[in-house]
């Protein structure tokens, strides 16, 4: 697993010989209790991760940036036949949808963003 820093959830594709995997953060990160200096430290997940399904190695990891802030939930859809699937991001709270190109490469776009919403409690505004 080399590169993978967190895991969360996981979805295959039997198919498509395929697994989708999230991320979340280490333990000992989140059960003090959430810290946002901790998100700019890169210590919550920001990337999928895909797998050849059949030899359980990791094959492609993609990059979601700040739009992909903590990646939870991942599932493809229902169709055993689509490479397409769909995550939801908790903080920068926006859902992901992902697919396999003609090339066999993966890509994402973000297809829902919630704006988020000022708080007298907090530096920042907070996730909707």
């Amino acid at each position: 697993m080399g590169q993978i820093k967190f895991g969360y959830d996981f979805w295959y594709q039997p198919r498509h010989n395929v697994m989708v995997s999230s991320e979340w953060a280490a333990p000992n990160t989140f059960m003090p209790g959430f810290d946002l200096e901790e998100v700019g430290h890169l210590k919550y997940g920001r990337e999928l991760h895909f797998w050849d399904f059949e030899k359980r190695q990791p094959i492609e990891s993609i990059y979601l940036g700040e739009d992909g802030l903590i990646p939870l939930e991942v599932k493809f859809h229902h169709d055993p036949n689509s490479t397409h699937g769909f995550c939801g991001a908790a903080l920068s709270t926006n859902v992901i949808h992902w697919w396999r190109n003609d090339a066999g490469k993966w890509q994402w776009e973000k297809i829902i963003d919630v704006e988020n919403q000022p708080h007298p409690d907090w530096p920042i505004p907070v996730p909707g």
